[in-house]
């Protein structure tokens, strides 16, 4: 057979998917890092999130994050938010500090870390290699 069988196809078509929205992840919160002002959100509450699966029986079921609620004050003190919204993997307790990023009239922040920016970039470029090893011709003796 020649070029890619159908498994490898599939398997090159999820890792490319992956590929991209992990590197989409990773460049957004890139952007935010170095467009957006750098502070402090004081966690309000923090409610995990409850969404409607894609299975016909219509059955909910609760997805993997948080949305959380507290108020954004810029590290320079330039402006403060009373309250925005932010997405979160774990809740963060009631008065817990958190980095974030914000725009001077903004109703959402994006917590930033070394993590939420790394393990997408890394992830990515897994995906790549991945898909590079997959879908390379090899030489039958």
């Amino acid at each position: 057979m020649t070029g890619v069988d159908r498994p490898k196809g599939l398997a090159a078509v999820l890792l490319a998917a992956f590929a991209l929205w992990t590197g989409w992840i990773a460049v957004r919160d890139t952007v935010y890092l170095f467009t957006e002002t750098h502070g402090t959100v004081t966690v309000d509450s923090c409610v995990r999130k409850t969404t409607r699966s894609i299975r016909f029986h219509g059955s909910t079921s609760e997805s993997l994050t948080y949305d959380c609620t507290g108020s954004f004050v810029a590290d320079d003190r330039s402006f403060g938010v009373a309250e925005v919204t932010f997405w979160a993997l774990l809740p963060y307790d009631q008065g817990e500090k958190v980095s974030a990023t914000a725009k001077t009239v903004a109703e959402e922040a994006h917590p930033i870390s070394v993590l939420r920016i790394g393990i997408p970039a890394v992830a990515a470029v897994v995906a790549v290699a991945g898909l590079v090893r997959l879908t390379r011709r090899r030489e039958r003796p």
